[in-house]
């Protein structure tokens, strides 16, 4: 199951979209079993693979939460998420039965 054609992809998240394609294709990852992880500050990683919570909102989850066996987010790590507000700015956006 493909979600994105190729011109649908946006060029700053192309990577993204590529690598999330891959993973909701596999048979035996069914229903809400594929999260998108990311890091909730961009000091965690300089800077790769940080996404901005409004990019997330207003880009990626448009296009995630489409899959059907999409189950929500994983922000690593919780320290940082706790001084960054990440999981504050995009809870209203996620599943409800995904937080933890």
């Amino acid at each position: 199951m493909h979600l994105l054609s190729s011109t649908m992809i946006l060029d700053v998240h192309k990577n993204l979209f590529e690598s999330w394609n891959q993973w909701i294709s596999k048979e035996d990852l069914t229903d809400k079993q594929v999260f998108l992880g990311l890091p909730a500050t961009k000091e965690i990683t300089s800077g790769s693979g940080f996404i901005e919570p409004e990019a997330l909102k207003k880009d990626v989850l448009l296009v995630v939460k489409q899959a059907s066996n999409y189950g929500g987010v994983l922000l690593f790590a919780r320290a940082a998420d706790m001084t960054s507000g990440y999981s504050d700015a995009i809870k209203n956006y996620v599943p409800k039965d995904c937080m933890c």
